[in-house]
């Protein structure tokens, strides 16, 4: 699954998982990370549309990005974010927080809630 990440130039304070809005990973996002990253925060924002080619909808159309939005799943999604907090971890940080923007994180996750279990948060199907 594609990711896009920015690390800090030092030791991380902690990680971001940070979800994508309706309209995918768009240049808002990716800004998103990077100003994260300059605060000290090793950040993920993980592709979730890239079962269906990764579309970023730049024309704000909603019934368009609702396509994308319609295309993913419990399972895809609860792939995306273990796989997400997996390489945000393997980067040496211990605390990570699940972030979505403008309802992107309810819209993404239809209202799921993170649980933590010991070893990290996960997605409750």
């Amino acid at each position: 699954m594609p990711l896009t990440v920015s690390e800090p130039s030092g030791t991380a304070r902690a990680g971001i998982v940070l979800l994508h809005e309706i309209w995918g990973v768009t240049d808002a996002i990716k800004d998103f990370t990077s100003c994260l990253a300059a605060r000290g925060y090793i950040t993920a924002a993980p592709h979730l549309y890239h079962r269906v080619g990764s579309p970023v909808v730049t024309d704000r159309v909603f019934n368009k990005a609702r396509r994308y939005h319609d295309s993913l799943t419990a399972e895809g999604l609860s792939i995306d974010l273990e796989s997400a907090l997996e390489w945000t971890r393997a980067h040496g940080v211990r605390k990570v927080a699940v972030v979505g923007l403008h309802g992107g994180h309810h819209r993404a996750l239809g209202g799921r809630q993170i649980e933590n279990r010991g070893r990290g948060d996960l997605l409750r199907l």
